[in-house]
């Protein structure tokens, strides 16, 4: 198991968050407080308000947000499985939609997974969602000057994927054994019930974490 954890967190991958709602910067600030105290009761009753939020409104961009941060907090107290389940929902979400912004976001999610994988021992894992994550953000990158010949954006992408490239750097001179380890506790009672999983991931569409 790797003993660090990378200064570059996935949320401070995720463009264009400063935009969200008020509502959902409170949540987040809720979010951070709970996980610093390890409540795990209140971190999923906020990921519970997020989801109905996002089932009644169709906000998205702020479930996906929100999703990520969870991720985050969870994993920043060594527990990548809870924050394996919540990295692949912000995945998923991102996934369906088509543009650059939604590309380094998905790229962001990616990224926690692969850092899951990393805190798991889950070494070769780890290093195909590195490669995958900055598979997204050079896709980001070239889309913002083909399409939008919006440099700076298109640079932003450039200077994330150039760390994570350091990053897998690192992971691919460590010797680790592969270790699996269980889904993660943060699942609605639906989730358990696979025919309701297989309808939600119908619903949500079919990630990508090749």
């Amino acid at each position: 198991m790797l003993k660090f954890m990378p200064k570059q967190d996935p949320a401070s991958m995720l463009a264009h968050h400063q935009k969200l709602p008020r509502s959902t910067h409170v949540k987040l600030s809720k979010i951070r407080a709970a996980c610093q105290q390890a409540d795990w009761a209140t971190v999923h009753a906020l990921e519970q308000q997020a989801y109905e939020q996002w089932s009644t409104t169709g906000d998205w961009w702020s479930y996906g947000v929100i999703l990520v941060s969870l991720g985050d907090g969870v994993l920043k107290c060594q527990h990548p499985a809870r924050a394996e389940y919540f990295y692949q929902e912000a995945q998923r979400i991102f996934h369906l939609r088509v543009d650059p912004t939604q590309r380094r976001n998905e790229a962001a999610a990616t990224y926690g997974l692969a850092l899951t994988a990393m805190l798991s021992g889950r070494r070769i894992r780890a290093i195909e969602l590195l490669d995958r994550s900055m598979a997204l953000l050079k896709e980001s990158e070239e889309h913002w000057v083909m399409m939008h010949a919006n440099y700076e954006q298109a640079d932003r992408c450039a200077d994330k994927r150039l760390w994570i490239e350091g990053l897998a750097t690192q992971v691919m001179t460590q010797s680790q054994p592969e270790v699996e380890i269980p889904y993660g506790p943060f699942q609605r009672s639906s989730e358990r019930n696979p025919a309701a999983r297989f309808e939600r991931r119908v619903f949500w569409g079919t990630a990508v974490v090749n």
